[in-house]
C-alpha cells in the first residue's frame, strides 16, 4: 500500500449508529453521517486503485489509550482488485516484537504471536465484540433475523460497502477481521507487528509489518484548535456550533514533529486516517457534573474542504441554562484539544425581563433613581445608567442586576439631565433591552462643605508641600490655600484645585521667615467651609548673610589672637563665625575649628615664626548657611635676629693658631663661619666653618711673622647668617 496514501476511518461507537438509526429519530446525525460516508467511499476507491503490489508492505497503525491498533487495509485493496483473494483468506497471524532501539528491532527468534485476524465465528464472539441493543440495531440494519443470520452476513459481506456506515465502527472493522487491536501493552514501549496471511488451504505468506509507540496519542489532533461558532438560543431550543479550521498540510506538519522526536528513527510513521475525518464528543452541564452526550459529533466540510462545522441541539424549558463544550476525539478514542466551555440561555426578547420605568428625585448633593429590580436571572448582566444633558452622552453607572436605586453625583448645577436605565444580558445571548427607560433630574440641593482635614507641611527641597485629607461631597468644587506670615494675616494663594496636595514655589517665600497655611474647600455654589488645621513652617531656602569685614591680628604669650567687627548687630539671622586658615603656597584652607564660633575673638597657637599665614572668616545664619568669605588676610611672626658670638681667643700653636670659645650647645645654631683678613682695612675672607658643637678651629695656613686679623660669625637651622662677632689680632711666631 502507499505510504502518502491512507484510507479515511472515523472511529463510530456501536452505540452510535444504534442512536443513530433507531427509526431515524436524529435526521441531523443522519446526514452528517450520509457526507462521511460519501467522502470515506471517494477516498477508499482511490487508495485501492494506488496499493502496490509488493506482499512486503508497511501496514497502517496507531497508538490509543486502549491499545495498539492495526489496520489490514492491503486486505481491502485485494479486495477491491481481485475479490477471490480475499475470499480464500482464512484469516491473518498477527506478530509481536519489542524495538530495542530507535530504528532497530531485537531478533527474530524474540517475535511473540499475540493472536488471528479473522472474521466473527460464532455467537460467542459476536456477543464480546457487541452489547444485545447493538446486535439488535445491526439485526435491523443488515436485514437479517437471527444472531447465526448476523454472523454469516459479517463472514459473507466482505465488500465495506454492504455495511454503509456502520463500517466506520472499530467493532464492525473487528469482526469483519479488518482491524486488530493489541491490549497488552507497555505505555512508551516500541513494538513492531509482523502480519502473516493464511488461506483456506492453509497457505502462509508474508503479508506486511508495522511500527507502533504505545500510549503516544495522536499528534495530528494537537494541530487542531475548535472553535465555538454561532449560538442562537429561544424559549423551546438552544443551538450551539463550533468551527475546526483543518491547517494546511496538518498532516505533513505532523510527520516533521514525529521526526523531531527521534521516535523510530528513518521510518514514516502514518495516520490511516484524514485530519477532516475528525470526530467530536460533546459534554454538557448538568446536576451531576460535566457529562458526554451519548452521540458523536462529526464535523460538516465547507465548500472548499479546509473546515468542519459541528453542531449541538438541545430542547429548553424557559430560562434553562446550556453549558457545553466540545472535545476532539480520533476513532480509536485518542483525546485531542477542547472548545472553550459555552454557556447559553433559553430566553428570547418575548419573555425578555428589562427595566420599563424609573422614578427621579432631586436629593442633598445630587439625584436619585429609582427602579423596579429585575429577577435574579444567571442571563442578566447587570443594569446600565446613562445620562444626557443634550450635547453629550456619559456613562453614569454599571451596576448589577442585584440593585434598584442609584445617586448620581456627578452633576453641573443648574443643568437638567435626561436619564436612560436599562438592563445588561450576557453576550452570548444576543439579547438587548432596546428602548430604556427614561427620566429628568436637576442638581438643587447643596450641602455646606466641610474643611479638610489633618494638614500637614514639610520643605520639598526649596519649596513647601502640603498635603490633607477630605471626604469628598458630591457638591465639591475645589480646594484652596491660604498662607501667611502670622495667623490673623493670610491671602490665597492657590486654587481651585482637585487634588489634595499642594506645592507653594512662591519665589517671595525666605528663609528668614515663618509662614502659616491653612485649607479651605468650596462646593458648587460657592459656599467656603471653615478653615483646615494650621500649619507652620520656616522655608529650607538659603539665607544670603554678610561676613565680617575687620579682622585683625595681636601676637601675644605665644598665641596670635584674631579679632573682628561683629555683624550680628546688623542681622539677627546671623549666629556665629567660621575661619579659615593656611600658608602661603599652600592650595587649599582648613577650618581654623570644627565648631562654629560664637564670640568675635579666637586664639591660635600654632604659629611658627617666619611662616606668612592667610586667613579668611565668613558669617553662619541660622540655617547653618554659611556667607561669602571675607578677603584673604596674611599675619607672619617674624624670628628673632641671629645670635652675636660674644668672645673667643686666639693663640699661637704649633700648628697655627688656633681660635677657641666658649662650649655652650645651641637647638638654633647650625655653624660657626671663620673669616680672616691681614689688614684692618681689607675685607674678611671666610676660610672655614665649623658644626655647631664644634668649639674650637686652628687655622693651618698662617706664615710667620705675620699678623692676622680674626672674625666669627653663627649661620642658624634655617641657613640664616648673623653679624660677625668682634675682631682678634694675634701675630704668628
Amino acid at each position: 500500500m502507499s505510504h502518502n496514501k491512507n484510507l479515511i476511518t472515523t472511529e463510530i461507537l456501536v452505540s452510535e449508529f444504534h442512536v443513530a438509526n433507531k427509526n431515524n429519530k436524529n435526521q441531523h446525525m443522519n446526514k452528517q453521517f450520509g457526507v462521511i460516508l460519501f467522502l470515506w467511499m471517494a477516498i477508499v476507491t482511490e487508495v485501492f486503485a494506488q496499493s502496490p503490489t509488493s506482499n512486503q508492505r508497511y501496514i497502517p497503525s496507531i497508538s490509543s489509550p486502549n491499545g495498539n491498533y492495526i489496520y489490514m487495509y492491503d486486505l481491502l485493496s485485494d479486495m477491491m482488485s481481485d475479490s477471490t483473494k480475499l475470499a480464500s483468506t482464512d484469516y491473518f497471524v498477527i506478530e509481536r516484537r519489542t524495538v530495542m532501539q530507535d530504528g532497530a528491532d531485537s531478533n527474530q527468534s524474540d517475535n511473540k504471536k499475540m493472536g488471528l485476524v479473522r472474521v466473527v465465528q460464532n455467537n460467542g464472539e459476536l456477543n464480546k465484540l457487541f452489547s444485545a441493543d447493538d446486535i439488535v440495531t445491526m439485526k435491523s440494519a443488515f436485514n437479517v433475523r437471527s444472531n447465526a443470520d448476523l454472523v454469516n452476513y459479517f463472514k459473507t459481506k466482505t465488500d465495506p460497502r454492504s455495511y454503509g456506515f456502520n463500517y466506520l465502527s472499530n467493532a464492525v472493522k473487528i469482526a469483519m477481521g479488518h482491524m486488530y487491536i493489541d491490549k497488552e501493552v507497555k505505555e512508551g514501549e516500541k513494538y513492531m507487528y509482523i502480519l502473516t496471511r493464511v488461506d483456506k488451504n492453509k497457505t502462509e505468506e508474508p503479508w506486511g509489518y508495522t511500527f507502533v509507540e504505545t500510549k503516544s496519542g495522536n499528534d495530528a489532533l494537537n494541530q487542531l484548535k475548535p472553535k465555538t461558532g454561532n449560538i442562537i438560543a429561544t424559549d423551546s431550543f438552544i443551538s450551539v456550533s463550533w468551527k475546526l479550521p483543518l491547517p494546511p498540510k496538518a498532516k505533513e506538519a505532523v510527520n516533521k514533529l514525529i521526526a523531531s522526536k527521534k521516535s523510530f528513527k528513518n521510518l514514516v510513521k502514518l495516520l490511516p486516517f484524514e485530519l477532516n475525518m475528525v470526530r467530536a464528543k460533546i459534554f454538557s452541564y448538568n446536576a451531576q457534573g460535566w457529562s458526554p452526550l451519548p452521540e458523536m459529533s462529526f464535523g460538516n466540510p465547507n465548500s472548499t474542504g479546509d473546515t468542519l462545522s459541528f453542531f449541538y441541539y438541545k430542547k429548553t424549558v424557559p430560562d434553562e441554562v446550556v453549558s457545553c463544550y466540545l472535545q476532539l476525539e480520533d476513532e480509536v478514542q485518542n483525546i485531542g484539544p477542547h472548545s472553550d466551555t459555552s454557556t447559553s440561555y433559553a430566553i428570547d426578547k418575548k419573555r425578555l425581563p428589562i427595566i420599563i420605568s424609573i422614578k427621579t428625585e432631586e436629593v442633598l448633593d445630587g439625584v436619585k433613581i429609582n427602579w423596579k429590580k429585575l429577577p435574579q436571572q444567571p442571563y442578566i448582566a447587570g443594569v446600565e445608567i446613562t445620562k444626557t444633558d443634550g450635547n453629550s452622552v456619559d456613562t453614569v453607572a454599571i451596576l448589577s442586576a442585584k440593585d434598584s436605586v442609584y445617586t448620581d453625583y456627578r452633576l453641573k448645577v443648574g443643568v437638567s439631565y435626561t436619564y436612560n436605565v436599562k438592563g445588561l444580558y450576557l453576550p452570548q445571548t444576543n439579547l438587548k433591552q432596546d428602548l430604556p427607560a427614561q427620566g429628568l433630574g436637576m442638581y438643587t440641593v447643596f450641602s455646606k462643605p466641610l474643611p479638610p482635614s489633618n494638614l500637614v507641611v514639610e520643605n520639598a527641597g526649596p519649596n513647601i508641600a502640603l498635603k490633607w485629607n477630605y471626604d469628598s461631597v458630591p457638591s465639591f468644587f475645589g480646594y484652596y490655600v491660604y498662607r501667611g506670615t502670622s495667623p490673623d494675616n493670610m491671602a490665597i494663594v492657590g486654587g481651585p484645585l482637585k487634588k489634595k496636595n499642594y506645592i507653594d514655589t512662591s519665589a517671595t517665600l525666605s528663609g528668614r521667615s515663618k509662614y502659616y497655611y491653612a485649607v479651605v474647600t468650596q462646593n458648587l455654589r460657592e459656599d467656603a467651609s471653615a478653615n483646615s488645621n494650621m500649619v507652620e513652617i520656616v522655608p529650607n531656602r538659603k539665607i544670603e548673610t554678610v561676613s565680617p569685614n575687620d579682622l585683625h591680628f595681636y601676637f601675644s604669650n605665644d598665641k596670635l589672637i584674631l579679632e573682628w567687627n561683629d555683624v550680628r548687630k546688623q542681622d539677627d539671622a546671623i549666629v556665629g563665625y567660621a575661619i579659615k586658615k593656611t600658608t602661603v603656597g599652600n592650595k587649599g584652607f582648613d577650618f581654623l575649628t570644627k565648631d562654629r564660633i560664637e564670640t568675635t575673638t579666637i586664639f591660635d597657637s600654632v604659629i611658627v615664626a617666619g611662616t606668612t599665614y592667610q586667613y579668611s572668616i565668613a558669617s553662619i545664619n541660622t540655617r547653618g548657611d554659611t556667607s561669602e568669605y571675607s578677603a584673604v588676610k596674611e599675619y607672619k611672626l617674624e624670628k628673632e635676629p641671629v645670635a652675636i658670638l660674644a668672645d673667643f681667643t686666639a693663640r699661637n700653636v704649633e700648628a697655627g693658631i688656633e681660635l677657641e670659645w666658649a662650649a655652650m650647645e645651641y637647638p638654633d645654631r647650625k655653624l660657626y663661619n671663620i673669616y680672616r683678613k691681614v689688614s684692618i682695612d681689607q675685607p674678611a675672607v671666610k676660610i672655614g666653618s665649623v658644626t655647631s658643637n664644634t668649639f674650637l678651629f686652628v687655622d693651618k695656613t698662617t706664615q710667620k711673622n705675620t699678623s692676622y686679623i680674626y672674625e666669627i660669625s653663627i649661620t642658624d637651622t634655617d641657613g640664616r647668617e648673623g653679624l660677625k662677632s668682634n675682631a682678634k689680632a694675634v701675630k704668628r711666631k
